[in-house]
């Protein structure tokens, strides 16, 4: 099965746009910037050892590898960030 996620919300500067794709059962490429939101986009990006930023509003706050997956949270850096409250966005080759 073959899965391309679609740049369609990204966040990125300098109209630099590199990318990642992790091959396993599936391909999935996502694009320096791009917002993550889908259990599966933190699920890839897990699997993958990519690391994901995290914003408060429109505010860096952190960066780092996707630990836990939840309805309600993602867990990076020993941290809890709510799904809800925080923006997060896909970094590779950080």
């Amino acid at each position: 099965m073959q899965r391309i996620i679609s740049p369609n919300d990204h966040m990125y500067s300098g109209g630099v746009l590199p990318n990642f794709v992790c091959k396993g059962a599936f391909n999935a490429m996502y694009v320096n910037g791009q917002r993550i939101y889908d259990d599966s986009h933190f699920q890839d990006h897990r699997d993958c050892n990519v690391p994901v930023q995290v914003y408060w509003r429109d505010v860096h706050h952190d960066i780092g590898f996707v630990d836990e997956i939840s309805s309600s949270y993602i867990k990076m850096n020993n941290i809890f960030y709510s799904r809800k409250q925080f923006t997060f966005v896909s970094r590779p080759g950080y």
